[in-house]
């Protein structure tokens, strides 16, 4: 069993913009999933992590 989150959960986005040769916004479909919708690029951080390492 695990406990619940304690505080607030780290969260980021990333808005991966292409200006040439036209404006496009980076964002990705789950192919096994598509009820999920097409999304933006997110991730967190674990209680004590650094995020630094993590693929890319």
């Amino acid at each position: 069993m695990t406990s619940p989150p304690t505080g607030p959960r780290l969260r980021v986005a990333a808005q991966v913009i292409r200006r040439h040769p036209f404006p496009a916004l980076l964002v990705f479909d789950h192919a096994d999933c598509p009820e999920a919708g097409t999304q933006v690029p997110t991730g967190g951080v674990a209680p004590g992590g650094s995020g630094a390492g993590r693929p890319a």
